[in-house]
């Protein structure tokens, strides 16, 4: 009977532990979920995705810091997949949801729930007694006549514009001219984004190029360029696709053998390209790949030689570029 009850006891005693194990698990999971968010008025349900930490943790001071907020409403946020479903519980009974899909109006979607509008203020004045009125029997309206007013929507949230910085680079093959020159690219890049538009610079440079025949004994070839560009940003669900054109400045050299000494000369030309680049995921480093396309206004009616005995120069050019970029999506 004993050994019994010393059964029981330890029995007893490893489910209190269970118990207590699991209501800590709880807990903690709990308060790891309140310390995503400063602001005591807002609860988060679920595992965030990583993209909407940073951006919760902001939005929350700035929604407990303002002044304009109502103290009384209550903000629950639950994961959607990779959206989030904001929902506001006031005071008076009232609710709504919001669904949010991009990162950037994440904080405007909470203010805009939160904070309170500006109440107006009217300027006292001095305003004499109303003279004594005589009754006056009212008047008999029909029901029937008297319309509704017309509801007043509320005004839009203002998003601010998010601005952001990456730089990538990669290595890409080229082939230009009718003459058909192959060549190694390695290219760099940095673009500063406003909203949905990227405003960048790059460069790059073509080495190992030759033509599929070799035109002349001891024949080289490279070119360097850089440009500005300029680019819209769209957002499927995949990762990111950036459109854009790019002006560019170009420096080819050329040198080949003729009995023992080298011939060299270098030429500029001024291209207009267009370019599309895709990146994968939504992480702050990101595999992307390139492809454009540069056109010669120049020399589309005309061709220009370094040396008589070599073909002419291309007019336009084309590369497939694969490389890695950092920078906030």
């Amino acid at each position: 009977m004993a050994a019994s009850f010393c059964s029981s006891r330890r029995i007893g005693l490893a489910r209190l532990f269970g118990i207590l194990a699991t209501v800590g698990v709880v807990h903690a999971a709990r308060a790891e979920e309140r310390r995503a968010c400063v602001d005591p008025r807002i609860s988060v349900e679920g595992h965030l995705d990583a993209r909407w930490e940073a951006p919760l943790a902001r939005a929350c001071e700035r929604t407990r810091d303002a002044v304009d907020s109502d103290a009384t409403a209550r903000v629950r946020i639950v994961p959607a997949g990779a959206d989030l479903i904001v929902e506001v519980q006031l005071e008076d009974g009232r609710s709504t949801l919001r669904r949010v899909r991009v990162v950037e109006n994440l904080a405007p979607t909470l203010e805009a729930l939160l904070v309170l509008p500006p109440a107006s203020k009217v300027p006292q004045t001095d305003v004499p007694p109303p003279a004594p009125v005589q009754a006056v029997a009212p008047p008999i309206v029909d029901a029937r006549t008297v319309a509704a007013p017309a509801p007043v929507a509320p005004p839009a949230p203002v998003t601010p514009v998010a601005l952001g910085v990456e730089i990538g680079g990669g290595m890409g093959v080229r082939i230009a001219g009718r003459e058909a020159y192959l060549s190694l690219a390695p290219s760099l890049f940095a673009n500063l984004r406003v909203g949905s538009w990227l405003f960048g610079v790059g460069a790059r440079w073509e080495v190992f190029q030759s033509e599929v025949s070799l035109p002349a004994s001891g024949f080289e070839m490279e070119t360097l360029g850089t440009g500005l560009s300029v680019a819209r940003r769209f957002r499927p669900s995949f990762g990111t696709v950036d459109v854009g054109v790019a002006p560019r400045l170009l420096a080819e050299t050329q040198s080949f053998l003729v009995k023992g000494n080298e011939i060299a000369d270098t030429q500029t030309d001024v291209r207009i390209a267009t370019f599309a680049r895709l990146a994968m995921g939504d992480a702050a480093l990101r595999f992307f790949v390139d492809l454009d396309f540069e056109l010669s206004p120049g020399r589309l009616r005309r061709d220009i030689r370094i040396d008589p005995a070599l073909p002419p120069l291309p007019s336009w050019s084309s590369g497939l570029t694969a490389g890695v970029a950092w920078g906030d999506p």
